[in-house]
């Protein structure tokens, strides 16, 4: 993963491509408005996609809040919040994976 602010990086895909390859995307959130996302003022979350089988398996991790400058108060009350709402979101993905759901 990059930094915020770092240019993506040049890459040439190879000739042959392994599929076992796990497939990553991440964003930072909750930073201020107007402010530029780093480590000291937002959260990192990254998502892994790794083939398995005839299936695809999802890795959700959220990342950064020891780090995030917050006082104690505010970050223990952002982790009774939001412990299961990743659970909620990923259930609604899964449905609408499966054709359980339509849309998001």
């Amino acid at each position: 993963m990059g930094q915020p602010g770092d240019k993506p990086a040049s890459h040439r895909a190879p000739a042959h491509r392994d599929h076992r390859i796990a497939r990553t995307f991440s964003f930072r959130w909750l930073h201020p408005a107007g402010a530029t996302a780093g480590e000291s003022n937002s959260l990192l979350v990254e998502f892994t996609l790794t083939p398995e089988g005839g299936h695809t398996r999802l890795r959700l991790a959220e990342s950064g809040l020891p780090q995030i400058h917050w006082p104690k108060e505010q970050k223990e009350a952002y982790a009774a919040q939001n412990s299961k709402g990743w659970d909620i979101h990923l259930a609604h993905l899964r449905d609408y994976a499966e054709g359980q759901q339509e849309g998001l």
